[in-house]
């Protein structure tokens, strides 16, 4: 079986965050298969916290996420 994902790890993708759009690096991929072969895929991106230095990590699916900030606006 041969998955292809929308997104791979290093992309840089654009979401919503906050009512602001931010661009990010994907940092994973992770690939589900359920018992009726319905394939499911989330992607991990960090932010940068707005407290302190930490990073905020978060699991989205590729319809969360665009290859472009117009193709995310054009979304909206």
């Amino acid at each position: 079986m041969i998955l292809q994902t929308k997104y791979g790890v290093g992309d840089e993708v654009w979401f919503m965050h906050d009512n602001k759009p931010i661009k990010v690096k994907v940092s994973e991929c992770s690939i589900g298969v359920q018992d009726n072969y319905k394939t499911t895929v989330k992607y991990r991106i960090y932010i940068e916290s707005k407290v302190g230095l930490d990073r905020i990590s978060l699991w989205l699916f590729g319809s969360e996420l665009f290859p472009t900030k117009q193709a995310l606006l054009d979304s909206l």
